[in-house]
């Protein structure tokens, strides 16, 4: 351990009983006698990490509880080897913080959280804590914008491109020519064979061979199978082409589509904003924040249908509301993953509150919902505890609503460009 107790005095306060720091909350309590004590009250995310606790008297290393076990862990009830700990005589020891292993988040009770490191040889956390907002929410933007088509082949079906595979997984898809082929006339490209001339035709051979690859588990993508179909489209107004299972379209970087619903309610000249945290079960993201409702698009529905589908079902709000919200344009960006190319296009939506409105927990895909100031927001997306595709959408909405000016963002510009790339 790198990390010094007059460091941790720097940055966290000395408190008896209830602790805290930067984004995380919990209480230390005596449960027994001197030297024995249970932390409550708290959820980590991620796996093999271990807990620190950190005492007005710093404890020799090694005085941790180990909570590798689970990909999320309540770590209320753990206790600390009491012959390991050198804890103050107080009733309520004086807590100094609370860390986590590199890259792992950690939230309490309350609707805050946030990521920590304790290894000072990290380069990525120390370049990134060193960072101010505009360079972490530009980072994030270009992470999520390095996907720009170089050494891919355009996939084609009927002589029309509808997405983009890698080299190498053309050439895996091209071994079942029936369904596949590789075409060097007028440029390299993957085609979808000509025989298969009816889009349930396509939809039946594509999903074929994907199950085919899903059982040999070379793809990572492939193993989120959700059995929810996508449709494949030239234009997104355009009837489609095919229909595919949505974990299998990174594969063929057809665009994916979805709906965004920012939530908000105004106090006077202030603006207060609706977010969700993920349930720990969700395949992708869990325990990440989230917008009030949001969802991908499936096969044969659309928009307006999927939007009003998504609030009622996450968080049981009704049809009339739900009704209100208005369409507020698009955020769309591409980017490279495990030789799976995601090429995704969020449909943006505003739907202002009433003061009386409480969400509630609907089908299980949110755990619990918090009303934050826009401030608060706008600190939190720069962090990674929220959904890397939500935190886009309400950089688009800060920018919408004047919360970020283009006199005092010195990378106004390039938030905007990178919020609406090319698919």
């Amino acid at each position: 351990m790198a990390l010094m107790t007059a460091k941790l005095r720097h940055y966290v306060p000395t408190v008896t009983g209830e602790f805290s720091m930067p984004l995380v909350q919990g209480r230390c309590q005596s449960s027994g006698g001197r030297g024995s004590k249970t932390v409550r009250s708290g959820l980590l995310y991620g796996r093999g990490f271990r807990v620190y606790l950190f005492y007005d008297s710093f404890p020799p290393p090694g005085c941790y509880t180990n909570l590798s076990e689970s990909a999320a862990v309540d770590w209320s009830e753990k206790q600390l080897p009491s012959n390991r700990c050198q804890l103050s005589d107080n009733a309520g020891p004086r807590v100094y913080g609370v860390m986590v292993a590199c890259h792992v988040t950690a939230r309490g009770n309350s609707p805050s959280g946030g990521e920590f490191c304790v290894d000072s040889s990290c380069t990525v956390c120390r370049s990134m804590a060193s960072a101010g907002w505009s360079e972490r929410v530009l980072d994030l933007l270009h992470r999520l914008n390095s996907f720009h088509g170089a050494g891919c082949l355009p996939f084609c079906v009927q002589g029309q491109r509808v997405g983009w595979v890698t080299p190498a997984v053309a050439q895996v898809l091209a071994q079942d020519s029936d369904v596949f082929t590789l075409s060097k006339d007028s440029g390299p490209r993957l085609e979808l064979s000509d025989r298969l001339c009816s889009p349930q035709d396509r939809s039946r051979a594509v999903q074929g061979v994907m199950e085919g690859l899903r059982g040999r588990n070379i793809y990572p993508c492939l193993q989120e199978w959700r059995d929810e179909l996508y449709d494949v489209k030239g234009l997104f107004s355009e009837p489609p082409l095919l229909s595919m299972e949505r974990a299998a379209t990174p594969l063929l970087g057809v665009p994916r589509y979805g709906v965004h619903v920012n939530g908000f309610l105004r106090r006077g000249d202030n603006i207060f904003m609706w977010i969700a945290r993920r349930s720990l079960t969700k395949p992708n993201h869990p325990g990440k924040l989230d917008h009030l409702a949001a969802g991908g698009i499936s096969a044969g529905s659309g928009v307006w249908e999927t939007l009003l589908k998504e609030c009622t079902e996450e968080a049981c709000i009704p049809e009339s509301l739900a009704s209100t919200a208005r369409p507020a344009g698009t955020v769309s960006y591409a980017y490279e993953q495990d030789s799976a190319l995601y090429l995704e296009c969020q449909f943006v939506y505003d739907l202002e509150v009433p003061e009386s409105f409480q969400p509630r927990v609907g089908d299980g895909e949110v755990q619990e919902f918090y009303l934050w100031p826009l401030d608060k927001v706008r600190g939190a997306i720069a962090t990674q505890e929220f959904k890397p595709n939500c935190a886009l959408v309400i950089l688009d909405f800060l920018i919408r609503n004047g919360h970020i000016q283009p006199d005092t963002e010195k990378f106004y510009n390039k938030f905007v460009e990178n919020l609406h790339g090319p698919l």
